[in-house]
């Protein structure tokens, strides 16, 4: 299982202050050490990747990303099972698209072949790894192309959602043919740095809307500071939401299971069942 935290917002220059207040009133990491995690952001609209396919102690998504400035960013974190490589190290990249999971295929190692060859074989070829993340990560992508989405900047909420949507009813579709009974829990992010996709499937996932940065610890900002400061407007202005791959804590929302959500780059919210 892996754990996922995805952060979208309208000034990239107040993601450090909006993971300061995410923070509280615990770390923004998973509850045990990761053996490996990774990191996808965006500069000049190009996505980046920074990777840690080795276990190294101290992971933190403030301490991580507080210096980004990026729209969206995702970040992921897994425990051990695949050989530690940056291959089998999330999150995935394709043109300007990231793509993140957390969660499993049930009976991978039996049906993998099977889902493989399911796939056209251009996205086969696009195969570098191990896991089901990366093949659930090139079934979304054909989803895309086929709805003519894969260099869209600005993709419609509309056929973003439903691209998610058959992508992993497709994947269902192959589970059920290979006699795979049980669900498979699972949620994924996605994102081309504008929009950004996020899906539940039977796995935790909640999120939080963020509407203004005041008070701000990190800024030294609040009722007191003259309002001629320049940076008070930006943080009363600052919208974010932020999504993690748990269980709703205070201030979070829960996402439905077999839901998508679609955050448009205006920030709105677009939810779709599976």
């Amino acid at each position: 299982m892996g754990w996922i935290f995805a952060l979208a917002s309208r000034d990239p220059n107040l993601v450090g202050c909006a993971l300061h207040m995410l923070q509280v009133p615990r770390p923004l990491r998973p509850t045990s050490e990761p053996a490996v995690y990774g990191l996808g952001y965006y500069q000049a609209g190009e996505p980046l990747l920074e990777r840690q396919p080795t276990a190294r102690a101290g992971y933190n998504v403030r301490s991580l990303a507080e210096n980004l400035e990026s729209e969206i960013f995702l970040t992921h974190a897994r425990g051990p099972g695949f050989p530690a490589k940056d291959e089998n190290t999330q999150p995935y990249r394709f043109r300007r698209w990231l793509f993140a999971h957390s969660g499993r295929v049930e009976e991978f190692a039996r049906v993998k072949l099977a889902l493989q060859r399911a796939l056209p074989d251009f996205w086969q070829r696009q195969l570098k790894g191990d896991t089901d993340s990366e093949i659930l990560a090139l079934y979304l992508l054909r989803r895309l192309r086929d709805r003519g989405l894969l260099d869209e900047a600005d993709a419609p909420s509309v056929a973003f959602g439903r691209a998610v949507k058959e992508a992993l009813e497709d994947v269902e579709a192959v589970l059920r043919e290979q006699g795979v009974a049980r669900q498979s829990p699972l949620t994924c992010a996605i994102t081309n740095g504008r929009s950004l996709a996020v899906a539940r499937v039977g796995s935790p996932l909640s999120y939080r809307l963020i509407e203004g940065l005041m008070p701000c610890i990190r800024c030294g900002l609040d009722d007191k500071t003259p309002e001629l400061h320049p940076s008070l407007r930006p943080h009363r202005r600052m919208r974010a939401v932020a999504f993690v791959s748990e269980e709703a804590s205070a201030g979070q929302v829960e996402v439905p299971d077999r839901t998508v959500i679609v955050i448009s780059p205006s920030l709105e919210l677009r939810s779709e069942p599976l």
